[in-house]
């Protein structure tokens, strides 16, 4: 009987469940509980803060890219002329405005006595022809004048701030009679200070 009691007691210790510990010490593992899960949950929101982060700026600057390297389409789509394109540079400025047909979203910022050049590229560039609309700006010749055989023309501005307008028209072939055909219309506006401009032969098409 005592060594059956004795095996009994034995074996209901063996199953029975541990200690149940003091309070200090359920007290401290669930703040290393809290810190644990709240470390977790702080690293995830990092993670997810960074990755909406990088993809934001990513499309930001894919959408630059967009914007700097898709151009803006030949000024005549139709005709003899069709696929006749126009850059528009600021002698020493990098950027580049290629020319759509029509009006032009928004005006270039020239600054004051600065030379822009007008690249051409394309058919029917002796026919293509340039005009300004005041004294703000003026063409090579001070008048409506011609790419010359690089395909290039030049703006100029003058030392006032202001207003104006660059319009691009095609005449009539030589063995045609017809009324010129405005294509393009840029607007500038000459701003009140001046960049750092280098002026420069003309450059290469």
């Amino acid at each position: 009987m005592s060594e059956l009691h004795d095996l009994l007691v034995a074996e209901a210790q063996r199953l029975s469940p541990a200690t149940t510990p003091g309070f200090d010490e359920l007290a401290a593992r669930a703040r290393h509980r809290r810190v644990t899960r709240f470390a977790v949950v702080v690293a995830a929101a990092v993670a997810v803060v960074a990755g909406t982060t990088a993809t934001l700026l990513g499309a930001a600057r894919s959408g630059d890219n967009r914007a700097e390297l898709v151009p803006a389409g030949p000024v005549v789509t139709r005709g003899d002329c069709a696929g006749l394109t126009v850059t528009a540079t600021l002698v020493g400025h990098p950027r580049r405005w290629p020319v759509r047909a029509g009006t032009q979203p928004a005006p270039i910022a020239m600054p004051p006595d600065a030379l822009m050049y007008l690249r051409a590229k394309g058919p029917c560039i002796k026919r293509l022809r340039i005009s300004a609309s005041n004294d703000l700006i003026q063409t090579a010749t001070g008048d409506v004048t011609t790419f010359n055989a690089q395909g290039i023309g030049i703006i100029v501005s003058n030392g006032n701030p202001g207003d104006a307008m660059i319009r691009l028209f095609l005449v009539c072939a030589n063995d045609q009679t017809c009324p010129a055909s405005a294509i393009a219309t840029i607007p500038v506006t000459i701003t009140r200070h001046s960049t750092a401009v280098t002026l420069s032969p003309s450059p290469s098409p």
